[in-house]
């Protein structure tokens, strides 16, 4: 490792240890090469015992595909998260928020911060979600955007809100068969919430999913992520079509009636089969 990669690597490490309950690196397996900080707590291992495990071996089911879509994709250079995620401690899920990067010329491995997540930090309790994707209910959907609004509007963050409607159980069943089907919608669950902000990814009916992102993400390009994602599944190899509209939200209005306003728009989208049209 040259002199200026190593220096850059000790900054990142103490930069990050800084700001972290545990710092984790992994090799391009998503195994553990190296950890520090509150492991016992956060994985009930020691940092010792947890080198050469996968991290997926720690968090629950629910989490496992998003970890390795967040994997996957992470450029180098680039940085996700935070995103929540549960670790697993005798059996008891802990809520953690997870960071991580991917440093240059550092043979592919991936830095990790982990830090305990008060599920009380966003003035919400810990939201209900759907145990096989992690995805929010509808009405915790609403709760977290209001908590969401707030928390963008005191570090400025630029947010919007996504709709997206799938074709229906039928179809997709028609077109992958059920088990190609359910890992499809688990998948695209797991993009959903990795690119949304405070993992607010929701199902808001059947076939119909919603999440908060900021605007630097596009929600056509993650519909067209999806259907790409879909051709890897269908039985044809063809792509297939997704509704999909966004909606610009303003952090300047009072957070409860910005929600509320958003449930509005959510149920006319429910309702309406023509909504994604316009």
């Amino acid at each position: 490792m040259g002199n200026e990669v190593k220096l850059q690597r000790d900054r990142f490490m103490g930069f990050s240890f800084a700001a972290a309950d545990l710092l984790i690196e992994l090799d391009e397996q998503g195994c553990i090469q190296f950890c520090m900080g509150a492991s016992q707590n956060m994985l009930n291992l020691s940092a010792k015992n947890l080198i050469s495990k996968p991290l997926s071996q720690f968090v629950t089911d629910a989490d496992k595909t998003m970890l390795a879509y967040l994997f996957d994709s992470v450029k180098i250079g680039q940085r996700r998260g935070p995103i929540k995620i549960h670790t697993l401690k005798n059996d008891v899920k802990i809520p953690v928020q997870i960071s991580i990067f991917k440093m240059p010329n550092n043979n592919g491995k991936i830095n990790v911060v982990m830090n305990n997540a008060d599920p009380l930090s966003l003035g919400v309790t810990d939201p209900s979600r759907d145990d096989k994707t992690g995805l929010l209910t509808k009405d915790a959907f609403f709760t977290m955007a209001e908590a969401t609004i707030n928390s963008a509007k005191s570090d400025g963050t630029e947010i919007s809100m996504s709709l997206i409607e799938m074709p229906n159980e039928e179809i997709l069943e028609a077109s992958m068969g059920h088990e190609k089907a359910l890992e499809f919608k688990s998948k695209a669950a797991s993009i959903l919430r990795a690119v949304s902000i405070n993992d607010s990814a929701a199902k808001l009916d059947d076939d119909k999913l919603g999440f908060i992102h900021s605007q630097n993400i596009k929600s056509e390009e993650i519909s067209k992520e999806l259907e790409n994602l879909s051709k890897e599944y269908n039985d044809d190899g063809n792509p297939i079509h997704l509704g999909v509209n966004s909606l610009e939200i303003d952090t300047n209005v009072d957070a409860e009636e910005m929600s509320k306003a958003l449930a509005y728009t959510v149920d006319k989208y429910i309702t309406n089969s023509n909504f994604n049209s316009g």
